[in-house]
């Protein structure tokens, strides 16, 4: 966890930020130059192109109802690509790493239903009761019933989106993590992660 190497690192805050950009930074100094190409067609981005360090980057914009629908990223290592479709009111989308499907969403826009779909490798989960309809001053979201695995608790609610909304203001104590010290964080990150505990999606 972050607690875990803050506390490992034994140093405060800055000394982190410039660890980590001063790492970040002999790495750009390190790297060989290259070379990206871009390839237009029909006056639209098609493709770029690149070799990093002897390693061949590819991403194709295939196209489709609009540029971006298809995509597919090729590389010595991997190959991933966003494999879209509309279908009369239907509109699906597809995410495939190595050819193995990792997310999916299907979109009625005529209901708003919503249905997606996420693999993370071990397990397959479907999130259903997904409703999405939109008026000429707002957006409404609804989630008829979600239980994350391993959970008691059931999640269920309406999020309306609208033009000029008020924004209430929020209460309770300020939190300026950049003058924090790494105790600080600490207990934080400890609440944070206590909090998703109790919530059981942690």
């Amino acid at each position: 966890s972050f607690s875990s190497i803050l506390a490992m690192a034994d140093m405060d805050v800055d000394d982190l930020m410039d660890e980590m950009f001063g790492e970040f930074d002999d790495t750009i100094e390190d790297m060989e130059d290259f070379e990206i190409d871009f390839y237009i067609y029909q006056n639209a981005l098609a493709a770029i192109e690149a070799e990093v360090e002897d390693e061949k980057i590819s991403l194709q914009f295939q196209g489709g109802d609009y540029r971006a629908q298809n995509i597919l990223l090729e590389s010595d290592e991997f190959t991933s690509a966003i494999k879209g479709k509309i279908d009369g009111n239907k509109e699906t989308m597809t995410v495939e790493v190595d050819d193995e499907e990792v997310f999916a969403y299907e979109f009625d826009s005529k209901s708003g239903d919503l249905t997606l779909t996420v693999n993370d490798g071990y397990d397959e989960y479907e999130l259903e009761g997904i409703n999405i309809k939109s008026e000429d001053d707002e957006v409404v979201i609804s989630l008829d019933e979600f239980a994350p695995e391993d959970s008691e608790i059931e999640i269920n609610g309406t999020i309306t989106i609208k033009k000029a909304a008020k924004i209430k203001e929020m209460s309770g104590d300020e939190f300026d993590i950049g003058s924090a010290d790494e105790d600080e964080l600490e207990e934080v990150i400890n609440e944070e992660s206590e909090a998703f505990e109790e919530l059981g999606l942690y």
